[in-house]
C-alpha cells in the first residue's frame, strides 16, 4: 500500500508538472496543492468476522458478547492519514438473550471529512442461551440494588 501511494504521489506530481508546462503560472501556484489534498485511498478498517467491540447481555449465559464485522469494513480515506476520522458504534443495550449467531447487534458508523458517512452491521460473534432461573433473579437483584443505591428505585 506505501509503494502504491508513492507511485499515485509520483504519478500525481508528473501529470501537475507537464499540465503547468503547457499553462500559466497561477495553476502551478494555486492547482497542485487542491488536488494533492483531495487524492484519496482506499483502506480496510476491519476484516470480516473481526471482532471490533463487545454488548453487554441481559439474562443470558454470559454477561457479554463479541460483536464481530458482518463484511469487510473499508471505504475511501484521505492519503496518508486517519487521523480526522471519527468511529462510533452505537447498539441499545443491554441485548436480551437469547442471541443467535449474527444476529445485528450493532452498527458501525465510519465519518470522514469531504467524503461523508457509511453505516455497517455488527452482528454476535456466537450463541448466548438465556442463563438459568439462578441467574435472571441474580441479574434481576443486581438491577434492583443499583437503583436503589442511585434513588432511581424511588423516583417518579
Amino acid at each position: 500500500s506505501d509503494v502504491l501511494r508513492f507511485i499515485t504521489f509520483f504519478f500525481l506530481l508528473f501529470s501537475i508538472s507537464d499540465y503547468t508546462s503547457a499553462q500559466s503560472s497561477n495553476f502551478y501556484t494555486e492547482a497542485p496543492h487542491a488536488i494533492i489534498m483531495d487524492v484519496t485511498t482506499g483502506e480496510v478498517l476491519f476484516e470480516k468476522d473481526e471482532v471490533i467491540s463487545k454488548a453487554d447481555v441481559w439474562l443470558g449465559e454470559n454477561k457479554t458478547i463479541d460483536l464481530i464485522a458482518e463484511d469487510n469494513i473499508s471505504g475511501l480515506f484521505p492519503l496518508g492519514s486517519l487521523k480526522n476520522v471519527d468511529i462510533e458504534i452505537n447498539y441499545k443495550g443491554p441485548i436480551a438473550a437469547p442471541i443467535k449467531k449474527g444476529d445485528r447487534i450493532a452498527v458501525l458508523t465510519v465519518s470522514t471529512p469531504k467524503i461523508g458517512k457509511s453505516e455497517h452491521h455488527l452482528v454476535a460473534s456466537k450463541d448466548v442461551a438465556s442463563g438459568s432461573i439462578l441467574n435472571k433473579i441474580l441479574a434481576s437483584a443486581e438491577l434492583l440494588g443499583r437503583k436503589a443505591i442511585s434513588g432511581q428505585l424511588w423516583a417518579n
